[in-house]
Formats: structure tokens, C-alpha cells, sequence
């Protein structure tokens, strides 16, 4: 199995915030063979960049050897392993343990996908004067070396 760029895909020009504050748009992980759930999906990129950056830290400064990157809206999971310093396999499942499909990819890569995708979403949600708790947490992620 080849080692794979996995990156996590945002659309910028999607997010919308709801009346409650919430703010959604699309956001999904793409390597060349796959996009997951699916290209375009629709779900919460402010509160889901938050946990992620923190699990991908985490792995990536090998204090973990797994993380779970879940999507709050649908049964979608990606579970990353690692494997060695330049390798982590990455398993997609639907929630109860169906397996998808599995991906060994550049840890390092995801990482910085990860913060580039964060920061294009906070920069737009700033520019929007869309400040609430999700998108302070986030940014404080961010700072925190990830």
C-alpha cells in the first residue's frame, strides 16, 4: 500500500451561521483515490477543526498513537494509527464499526491540511463578525502549536 496525501478540504465561500450562531459549511478529508464522507459534505468545520487539530497534534508529536476524527453531522469516522514517524493509517467507518475503507498517508501533511483549512475558515469567519465560543476555542487550538 502506497503512502497517500490525505488533506482535510474545506469551501470557504460555504459557511453560513445559523440564527442560534452556529456556524456550518462543507468540509471533508481528499487524497487523490478518495474523499470522505464525500466531496462537498456538509457539517460544522469550526467545532470539528477544533478537535482535530488537537487529536493530529497529538499523534503527530507522538504523545498518541491514535485519534479518532469524527463528523457531528452523520455516522462518519475517520480512526488514524500510527504506524511509524512518516506513516499513519487512516480507517473510515461509518459508526458502528463498518469499515469503509483504509489509507495509509503522511501524518505530517494531514497536520498542516489541518491548519491551513483552520485558518481559512477563521479568517472568513472574522471578516464576517462571526465571533462566538466555537470560533474563540478554535483559534485558541490554533495558538497553542498546532
Amino acid at each position: 500500500m502506497t503512502v497517500e496525501m490525505l488533506g482535510v478540504a474545506t469551501d470557504s465561500e460555504s459557511l453560513q451561521r445559523s440564527p442560534a450562531g452556529s456556524i456550518s459549511g462543507r468540509i471533508w478529508l481528499a487524497s487523490e483515490s478518495l474523499s470522505f464522507p464525500e466531496e462537498g459534505w456538509s457539517d460544522l468545520p469550526v467545532i470539528l477543526l477544533s478537535a482535530w487539530l488537537e487529536g493530529l497534534r497529538e499523534v503527530s508529536a507522538r504523545r498518541e498513537s491514535s485519534t479518532r476524527l469524527l463528523f457531528m453531522d452523520g455516522p462518519f469516522e475517520a480512526i488514524l494509527s500510527s504506524e511509524s514517524l512518516t506513516v499513519t493509517r487512516v480507517s473510515f467507518l461509518r459508526r458502528e464499526q463498518r469499515f469503509m475503507s483504509d489509507l495509509k498517508v503522511d501524518p505530517d501533511y494531514l497536520l498542516q491540511s489541518a491548519r491551513q483549512a483552520a485558518g481559512d475558515v477563521v479568517e472568513v469567519c472574522i471578516k464576517r463578525e462571526w465571533l462566538n465560543e466555537d470560533l474563540r476555542k478554535l483559534r485558541r487550538v490554533m495558538k497553542s502549536g498546532c
